[in-house]
């Protein structure tokens, strides 16, 4: 039958070339409920087709009297709009079907509405719907329902702090997976072209990884390490589209375990190689992930530099990614950098503002579990601890005797700034627009090489050729990122002195060495800022730290010194052009 409708669509293609643009009204007349089903799913990325299909298919139902097919067919109108369209035609199919005796309805109707509402960012109704899915799920014992209300009750149940109640639900879940008719009664609730076998592979693995995620938030990290055991086993027969999606995350879950099973070398080596894949794949969550663990774990063998630069790296991606980051995740980045920022009282006060606010989410969040589930949630304790430092702020402050004046000079001053930030406004955009336009790099370092400046140099020919070689080499290698490259230590590389390659940086660039290096440095910052989303999401101090400088002080003037503008304002610049698109 299938052979029999591809070969009638084939033909029916080459006698009525608009198909092209959609099937006509004649022939969705012509064909069957089962073809019109088939056709609305070949047309997946064509929701305006879809909605013509799937009204064809509903009116012919309403003509014949067939409820069954007219609740299909809202089924089907409520995935094709947006959430609130959606959400309209899911009501409609929820009242059709609320008195049947059915294995798919009304809790179809329920799941498309929880899915809807979670695309809305409404969580309380989306676990309102998916209770009551699971009820008549239960009650009309459709398995596939089941599992997918388990999947997503046990994922807000984790992420909302009620580990034992996720885990509990896993558990039934794992147990209805590894039921020996599973796959025969997944084929009896489904449509025939259902792949159940795919649907149990999928979920398989998707169940082991809830049990990690499950024994990782209870503190249970070797059994959370055995689950990842299990979930490598399965992984490697795995032949599935998302299979180095599912690595990734497994990588990244072991990373999360090592470090609270004291494994902080391991964690660390685990953190590069995420971030080794997410240089392709640019996935902000695991970018996140991977500077806070490995943050984290730097901090634990005693490297605090290091520590600080991926923490900090971490929080200036989570600015712009805020709901990428658990509560969990939050407070542990959080009270590192309040450690590692002690001396700094005003960068206190901002992580402490930043603990509050994930926090309060915390509590919105909490007030959709049910009653009897408790949580201690720790606001009072940070309003205290945010109270002490301002009160030694204010200790400091109150000491000065020139705070008043300090005042003064602030308003006068900030006066000052605002009426040249407006005078200069005009300028900065010009140089802006000039920067965008063309390559920064260095006026000096790009000098051409000039004969008479080779000869001199007093050096031969074959020796500066020979440096000139090195020097593109080092370029093209962007060896110059390295903060602890020097002249004397670049002249032991080039197996040569230092005397003789700054003589050619001299005289074949005109520059010295330490404008050759800045040259490049900067060049590379505005090059990553223009091309790269992720890197203008760093702070400042993170985009010194990638670009070889020691600190932000040093990279922000150099970067004004060749371009004329300040960082900051280049990638604000950026932003706010690529929005007014």
């Amino acid at each position: 039958m299938k052979q029999f409708n591809l070969l009638f669509l084939f033909v029916y293609l080459i006698t009525f070339p608009s198909f092209s643009q959609g099937p006509s009204q004649q022939y969705l007349d012509m064909i069957g409920y089962e073809e019109l089903l088939a056709l609305y799913n070949d047309f997946e990325m064509d929701s305006i087709t879809q909605r013509k299909i799937i009204l064809t298919y509903r009116n012919r139902a309403i003509d014949d009297g067939d409820s069954l097919k007219i609740a299909r067919s809202y089924d089907r109108l409520a995935r094709i709009f947006d959430p609130t369209t959606n959400i309209k035609y899911a009501d409609t199919l929820i009242e059709l079907t609320k008195n049947w005796d059915n294995i798919t309805y009304p809790a179809a109707g329920y799941l498309l509405k929880a899915y809807e509402y979670s695309r809305l960012s409404n969580l309380q109704e989306s676990y309102n719907n998916l209770l009551k899915a699971n009820e008549y799920s239960e009650v009309n014992e459709n398995i596939t329902q089941r599992i997918y209300i388990l999947d997503r009750l046990i994922s807000l149940k984790i992420s909302w702090g009620d580990a034992e109640k996720a885990l509990e639900m896993q558990q039934q879940r794992h147990k209805l997976l590894l039921a020996k008719d599973f796959i025969e009664n997944v084929k009896k609730v489904s449509r025939p072209e259902f792949n159940a076998d795919e649907f149990y592979k999928q979920n398989i693995i998707s169940s082991y990884e809830a049990f990690i995620l499950c024994n990782v938030a209870l503190g249970n990290y070797q059994m959370a390490n055995s689950y990842v055991i299990k979930h490598d086993s399965i992984i490697n027969e795995y032949k599935g589209f998302d299979k180095e999606q599912i690595i990734h995350w497994q990588l990244d879950a072991e990373m999360e375990i090592n470090y609270f099973l004291g494994n902080y070398q391991k964690s660390i080596d685990l953190s590069n190689s995420s971030l080794e894949i997410n240089a392709f794949q640019k996935d902000p969550y695991y970018e996140i992930n991977a500077n806070l663990y490995g943050g984290l774990a730097n901090l634990k063998i005693g490297d605090t530099r290091q520590s600080k630069y991926f923490l900090k790296k971490a929080d200036s991606i989570f600015k712009n990614n805020s709901n990428l980051l658990s509560t969990y995740s939050g407070k542990l980045l959080y009270n590192n950098l309040l450690v590692l920022d002690n001396a700094s009282p005003e960068k206190s006060l901002e992580y402490f503002d930043k603990l509050l606010k994930m926090d309060s989410l915390s509590l919105k969040n909490y007030k959709i579990l049910e009653p009897q589930f408790i949580r201690t949630f720790e606001t009072p304790e940070l309003l205290k601890s945010k109270e002490e430092t301002i009160e030694k702020l204010q200790l400091k402050n109150r000491n000065s005797a020139y705070l008043i004046i300090a005042s003064i000079l602030v308003i006068v001053v900030s006066s000052l700034m605002a009426w040249n930030y407006y005078r200069q406004k005009v300028v900065y955009r010009r140089r802006y627009e000039r920067l965008m336009k063309s390559e920064v790099m260095a006026k000096n370092a790009m000098a051409k090489e000039s004969e008479e400046t080779n000869k001199a140099s007093q050096l031969s020919q074959e020796i500066i050729d020979d440096l000139l070689r090195k020097l593109e080499r080092f370029e093209k290698n962007k060896d110059y990122l390295n903060s602890s490259i020097s002249l004397m230590a670049l002249a032991k590389k080039f197996n040569t002195n230092s005397s003789y390659l700054s003589r050619v940086l001299n005289t074949s660039k005109s520059i010295n060495f330490s404008q050759y290096l800045n040259d490049l440095r900067i060049d590379y910052a505005v090059n990553q800022m223009k091309n790269d989303a992720v890197f203008r999401k760093y702070t400042i101090e993170a985009i010194a730290t990638e670009c070889g400088y020691n600190n932000s002080a040093s990279f922000s003037r150099s970067f004004y010194k060749n371009t004329g503008l300040h960082p900051s304002y280049f990638i604000n610049e950026i932003i706010k052009d690529q929005k007014a698109l």
